[in-house]
């Protein structure tokens, strides 16, 4: 009787397993992260994923709403499973051949402005390291400067929104008298924290220590150095 009861909850058991529908597992690739900066290392989290929100997965475009396409670009995991990464030659991925583009098919696709050579150079370097999901922490405030430090954070995380013929709120952050005129009125640290006005960029708050160097820059007199 024992072995009966035994044999019917084993059966029970081994009914319930198979009949459970799972969902398809999607792996993660966690963030390499280190805590020195490599000058010579390009890091998705720090250098390409701001380039990504800024420029292309805006609403109507490449954010999880719009998808168009079918390519979303709003994170490590849609970036790599979009098929525009090619790891192996660069130049000859999806990516490239659209941000590259000098006629009607280039991406950011007018009105917005083309990514510069830098920043294209940059995606490019990154894929040929192997497009790694890494990021680095160093923040070091020590010496900021306008055109080495915020312009690069500020260009990076909110020029594709803020330039051109049709910036977005007809605010322009192309050059450093556009955003002087925020650092005047109150404004730049005001966004950026997601004080008093709508946070930016609306993708996400951005990584302490930029806030930081920026707040830095702003608190020593905002020059133009």
């Amino acid at each position: 009787m024992k072995n009966l009861i035994s044999l019917l909850v084993f059966s029970g058991i081994l009914t319930t397993l198979f009949s459970c529908v799972h969902e398809p597992f999607t792996p993660v690739t966690p963030i390499v992260s280190n805590s020195k900066c490599d000058s010579d290392t390009v890091y998705f989290q720090n250098d390409i994923l701001p380039l990504f929100l800024s420029s292309c997965a805006m609403s109507q475009c490449h954010d999880k709403t719009s998808h168009k396409e079918g390519v979303i670009l709003t994170d490590y995991t849609t970036v790599i499973s979009s098929g525009i990464i090619n790891k192996n030659d660069p130049y000859s991925s999806d990516l490239y051949e659209k941000i590259s583009d000098n006629g009607k098919n280039r991406m950011p696709p007018l009105p917005y402005p083309a990514l510069t050579n830098a920043q294209i150079n940059s995606i490019v370097k990154w894929m040929s390291q192997g497009a790694k999901n890494n990021q680095c922490n160093a923040c070091d405030t020590s010496d900021i400067k306008f055109s080495t430090a915020v312009s690069l954070i500020i260009y990076n995380n909110c020029k594709g929104c803020h330039s051109g013929s049709t910036p977005s709120k007809n605010i322009k952050l192309e050059s450093y008298s556009d955003i002087r005129a925020l650092v005047d009125d109150g404004r730049l640290l005001n966004v950026i924290n997601g004080q008093n006005y709508q946070q930016m960029p609306p993708s996400g708050k951005m990584e302490q220590c930029k806030i930081a160097t920026i707040t830095k820059w702003v608190n020593a007199g905002a020059q133009n150095n």
